[in-house]
Formats: C-alpha cells, sequence, structure tokens
C-alpha cells in the first residue's frame, strides 16, 4: 500500500492432510495483520506498485533503494539473485516433476514464502 505495508494471510498448504478441529491441533494465526513490505531483491527497485523492477541497463540496486548508475570501470555481474520471495519472478515456474508412478496431479509445486520457496 501507500504505507509500504503488505497484509499477511495465512492459509494451509494443499492438500492439507492435518485436522485442525481435534483439541490441542495447530491453529493457523489469524490473517490481517499489516507488516512492512520486504526489499527487492538485488539488481530490482520498487516501481510504486506492488511490485519489484529490473534495475535499467547501466544501473545497480540492492533491493533497498531505487536504481543508481554503475560507478566509472565497474561493470554488472549479470543473472539473477533472490532473497525475497514474494511473487514467483515472471522467469520461474512452478511444476511436480513426476518420479516413477507417483501422481502430481492438482499439486501445486513451488509456493512463495517470504524468505525462501517451499
Amino acid at each position: 500500500d501507500m504505507e509500504g505495508k503488505t497484509q499477511v494471510i495465512y492459509k494451509w498448504i494443499e492438500p492439507k492432510t492435518c485436522r485442525d478441529d481435534l483439541p490441542h491441533s495447530f491453529k493457523l494465526p489469524p490473517s490481517g495483520e499489516k507488516k512492512t513490505c520486504p526489499p527487492c531483491n538485488p539488481g530490482f527497485y520498487n516501481n510504486g506498485s506492488s511490485s519489484c523492477s529490473p534495475c535499467p541497463h547501466g544501473t545497480y540496486s540492492e533491493g533497498t533503494h531505487e536504481c543508481q548508475p554503475c560507478p566509472a570501470g565497474t561493470e554488472p555481474v549479470l543473472g539473477f539473485e533472490y532473497k525475497w520471495w514474494n511473487i514467483l519472478p515472471a522467469n520461474m515456474k512452478t511444476s511436480c516433476f513426476n518420479v516413477g508412478n507417483s501422481k502430481c496431479d492438482g499439486m501445486n509445486g513451488w509456493e512463495v514464502a517470504g524468505d525462501h520457496i517451499q
């Protein structure tokens, strides 16, 4: 949002295998809390929306500030480094790899989870 906050929403990973209606079962925390948005990944900047954009050619960013011109006599190290997993990057996709005769139908594959994917 305009304050640089995001709303935290908790949900069970599908397929849900645990029951939460039994005594002493784990309950999800309440959703709706607002937290400060994590920074963009290195080489990206906050474009004023809910997503990050890559820095233009000849510029760099650590992800916390706007892109700046590369210092004289330097060159960029081309590649991707992801430290924050808020959305799945456009150059990646999720899938389920079928090993043996296991079924992948209806599985989500990888999901983003803040500072990691699961």
